[in-house]
């Protein structure tokens, strides 16, 4: 049997025709949920597994017969608690029928005052017949302050991609004092975002209140840019567009092994530059942000890329798993896109390039031929471009394990002269035109250097002609734990062995590269200009910077740096032409003006970090407030991408309003800016939510239900006609007291419903007259102020909603989170029986100020309600600027 609540349902069936559905068709989840319609005030309305569901502060109501029967989830059958602030619906992840989503708060007694406490979030997979309550104090989510006083959750949005489950199973919630969270695993694990480390900075400060950027009321994800999830979470600083991208569409080579600049692409492609990691394979683009990633499930053997040469139509892929065990070579003949893993015709060389220390560590080109260093198991050599490989002892007078010139780690040809690096230095191997070794060199370094003779990374120097050379080498020690040598780069002037010079250092060096008569080095200290007459004489500046002026004395540049790899590991390092390109184990920089500015990429694979993050505020032209309760995405638009709609209240100054936003292309002088998003105010009122049907767009506002059609939605236009619903009865009658505030709205394929502060309606979709009123008679346990947030940027007062039932004196109170007494709204004033607010001299309001006339700080608080009777209630409101 259904429990039946003490309170009296009345419906006012103006006019409906609904299919009849009894009990017996309900599905069997629906058998625990109590019968009754609950609440006359609901804060947010969706559609969930064909039902209409409604959030109010006595638990979820719903219907699945477009309102005849009502059914309700309360913390007596399942809910954690009955207070819903926020709720969203999105796909199983079991594939399945649909997840619902809620956020609840629960009263405690704290000091002989009952304080609303947060519980989180929780979800239903069975519509509602069992909740799971995310636990926020336990690995691996034991994040602070998302339970607990304060922390109201006020949004919800998620988004699932059955094409995609491990990446795209996505849910955000925004909370008042508790930032922004997400998770991308279904709620599994979680993390708080920021925009930036000094937002993280601010929010975890001990003692510190959430800065206006840390406290977020709405958001919304936006799937119309592919397969990039954008999501927009609405703070009182604004709003923040958060875009994820996934990681085959991004740069995904985090720590930098290996870059090859594209030495053979075709015209269109003349920009790609490949990059090696730890992680991914990615082809970048020296001009722009638009890379390509590629993984062990693309085709690669290993996650790792130890080694990369782009040469005859293909790119050669050296690769190995995470702890450097070799697991051969890929080729692909489309610059990256696919790849094809290496196999020997001749079943005699290709075990060679796997295991471990057998990684392919280097690749050059010499006369045609591809020469590949594979450590332990030596060198290699292909006569037709990596068909087939053929095995050379660099030094075939000794070919035991002891002789360790056998060991190869990098190459490097330049004229007749393959350079090896070996484990016992530089070995030279000089050919013939016709590929045979006419002579070899085997360099012995000093005395004192002999520990650091592993020689991993190499480069010869050209000044001006062949004949005006340094050769450099970049030499570590061959046991790294005794910590007894330090590493070393030495030159060879003019190929001559017997010049050289030699640079000790106390960290570790990795590569060297050279422009013109610069030399640079990069290593565990950033980048070394090197310089040939002397010690290293100073740092090399890797900056991402803008021009900023010219002086007009000098006519010097004047730069505005951005960022920075001074300080910085940087790992690899080349150069082709003006184009300088670093790498470091954060990402990399480009330059394509000789070093002058880099363009620096701080490769991102956290999962739950976003990849862009822009906000948006009052200084943005169609923007006139940064307190944003309310986010919208409406799809059905002619528009490029989706439409977004932000409802905006102005935090220290500007005006109410809502504003939409579509992405064009921008021309600014000789410029045209691709995609870019332009903002219009489109109406005097802030929404509290809005709802879509094809080109209309319906808004919930403190002045009522209004709906908005654009021209046709016409591409860019923002001229929208607004009409005001009138929510009247079948004789005229308005069905709502005047001010009352519609906090809800919600389209179905029949119906638009609307939740406002006295009652719910039911509209007819087609011509919007009246379907159906819910409300409850008699109230009497609900006691609530509205509209809550409550801002002082609005000029709206804060109503309160009681009930007398006997001739009573009434007195209300506000009192602070620590409860002092802040305003004495209504002092002792006799009240005859009924339900309030009503018109006229009982309605009683408070405009945010405290008795000094001065505005209350922004937090929580708690308004008290006490009758002569003896009977004492308590409500709650969230003050924000």
């Amino acid at each position: 049997m259904y429990k039946l609540k003490k309170q009296l349902l009345l419906i006012l069936i103006v006019t409906f025709s609904l299919p009849v559905i009894t009990n017996a068709e309900l599905p069997e989840f629906f058998d625990q949920p109590d019968s009754v319609y609950t609440s006359n005030v609901v804060t947010d309305m969706l559609v969930h597994s064909g039902a209409i569901w409604f959030a109010t502060d006595e638990g979820l109501n719903f219907s699945t017969d477009g309102g005849d029967s009502w059914y309700l989830y309360d913390e007596s059958n399942g809910l954690i608690s009955s207070s819903i602030s926020a709720f969203a619906s999105v796909m199983s992840p079991f594939g399945v029928g649909q997840r619902i989503w809620t956020a609840t708060n629960h009263e405690e007694n704290i000091g002989g005052v009952n304080v609303a406490i947060s519980d989180g979030v929780s979800y239903s997979d069975d519509n509602g017949l069992t909740w799971i309550q995310i636990d926020f104090e336990t690995a691996p989510n034991d994040i602070p302050f998302v339970w607990g006083g304060d922390r109201t959750i006020f949004d919800i949005t998620a988004h699932y991609d059955p094409n995609n489950p491990d990446l795209d199973n996505w849910v955000f919630f925004t909370a008042f004092a508790g930032g922004f969270l997400a998770s991308r695993d279904g709620g599994d694990t979680w993390k708080r975002i920021f925009p930036s480390s000094v937002d993280s900075a601010q929010f975890y400060l001990t003692d510190a209140q959430p800065s206006l950027k840390n406290r977020y009321f709405s958001c919304v994800a936006d799937t119309s840019h592919g397969d990039s999830l954008f999501v927009w979470a609405g703070s009182a600083g604004g709003f923040f567009q958060y875009v994820f991208a996934e990681p085959k569409d991004k740069p995904y080579t985090k720590h930098v092994t290996a870059i090859e600049l594209c030495n053979e692409c075709p015209p269109d492609d003349s920009n790609y530059v490949f990059y090696g990691g730890t992680e991914a394979f990615t082809r970048g683009n020296k001009h722009n942000g638009i890379a390509l990633s590629k993984f062990v499930a693309d085709g690669l053997l290993g996650g790792q890329i130890t080694a990369l040469l782009q040469f005859g139509g293909t790119l050669f892929i050296g690769t190995a798993t995470s702890d450097n065990i070799s697991t051969g070579l890929v080729t692909s003949t489309d610059f990256g896109e696919n790849f094809i893993t290496y196999v020997d015709p001749t079943n005699l060389v290709d075990t060679f390039f796997v295991g471990a220390n057998n990684k392919i560590s280097g690749f050059t080109v010499l006369n045609d031929r591809i020469f590949m260093a594979v450590e332990e198991n030596g060198l290699f050599v292909s006569n037709d471009t990596g068909a087939n490989w053929t095995h050379i002892d660099v030094d075939p007078l000794d070919v035991t394990p002891a002789n360790r010139r056998n060991v190869v780690h990098a190459l490097e040809a330049f004229g007749d002269t393959l350079n090896i690096g070996t484990d016992s230095g530089l070995v030279r191997l000089y050919y013939s035109p016709s590929g045979t070794v006419d002579s070899s060199m085997f360099f012995v370094y000093p005395e004192n250097d002999t520990s650091s003779t592993k020689v991993i990374n190499l480069h010869t120097q050209v000044f001006g002609s062949p004949d005006s050379t340094r050769l450099w080498t970049v030499n570590v020690p061959l046991d790294t734990t005794l910590n007894l040598n330090t590493p070393i780069v030495t030159y060879f002037l003019n190929n001559d062995t017997t010049k050289f010079a030699s640079y000790r250092f106390n960290s570790y060096p990795s590569d060297v590269s050279s422009i013109g008569a610069t030399a640079i080095m990069v290593g565990e200290f950033g980048a070394m200009r090197l310089d040939s007459t002397g010690p290293v004489t100073e740092s090399y500046p890797i900056y991402e910077r803008f021009i900023s002026a010219i002086d007009t004395l000098t006519f010097d540049t004047l730069f505005i740096d951005l960022d920075s790899l001074n300080a910085d590991t940087l790992t690899a390092i080349s150069i082709k032409g003006d184009t300088i390109v670093v790498g470091s184990r954060k990402g990399f920089a480009v330059s394509t003006n000789g070093g002058v500015s880099f363009n620096i990429t701080r490769v991102n694979t956290e999962l739950l970090a976003p990849d862009v993050v822009l906000n948006i505020t009052s200084a943005i032209d169609g923007i006139d407030g940064d307190w944003v309760p309310a986010l919208g995405v409406q799809y059905e638009t002619t528009d490029l991408f989706a439409r977004l709609w932000a409802s905006l209240r102005p935090t220290f100054s500007g005006a109410p309003g809502i504003s939409t936003g579509f992405t064009t292309d921008v021309v600014i002088g000789v410029d045209t800016l691709k995609n870019q998003r332009v903002w219009r105010r489109v109406h005097d009122e802030f929404a509290w939510n809005f709802a879509f049907a094809g080109d209309t767009v319906f808004a919930a506002t403190n002045a009522g239900l209004i709906y908005g059609i654009s021209d046709s939605l016409v591409f860019g236009s923002f001229e929208y006609d607004w009409t005001t619903v009138e929510l009247t009865d079948s004789l005229g009658a308005p069905l709502l007291l005047e001010g009352t505030a519609v906090y809800a709205v919600e389209v179905d394929d029949n119906y638009v419903w609307v939740g406002t502060g006295d009652r719910s309606v039911r509209l007819n979709r087609g011509n919007l007259d009246l379907s159906k009123a819910f409300f409850v008679e008699d109230p009497s346990d609900e006691v609530y102020a509205f509209p809550t947030p409550f801002s002082h940027a609005n000029s709206n007062a804060l109503d309160f909603h009681f009930v007398v039932n006997e001739q009573t004196n009434v007195t209300l109170e506000i009192y602070d989170f620590a409860m002092h007494l802040v305003r004495r709204v209504i002092d002792n004033v006799s009240y005859t029986p009924g339900i309030y607010p009503t018109a006229g001299t009982e309605r009683r309001t408070w405009d945010g100020l405290n008795g000094n006339g001065e505005e209350a700080a922004v937090g929580m608080y708690y308004f008290k309600i006490t009758y002569s009777t003896g009977e004492v209630h308590w409500g709650k409101i969230a003050l924000i600027p």
